[in-house]
């Protein structure tokens, strides 16, 4: 991933995208892309717990070990 392909203009500055770059591909122990980055805003309106599990499930499928 390379910081130098956002900026300030897309709302994450490019450290912060360094960053996170580096996170998950920690986390992944492998080189990542990362795609998109952006900032969700506080719900209104408290998310319920089986939305929030549901996503979860989604998230861990999709980055299982193989």
């Amino acid at each position: 991933m390379n910081s130098s392909e956002y900026s300030l203009d897309d709302g994450v500055p490019p450290d912060v995208v360094a960053v996170i770059s580096a996170t998950v591909a920690t986390t992944m122990k492998r080189q990542v892309r990362v795609k998109r980055i952006r900032y969700l805003r506080t719900p209104t309106e408290p998310v319920p717990l089986w939305a929030f599990q549901g996503r979860v499930t989604i998230m861990t499928s999709r980055f299982s070990k193989r």
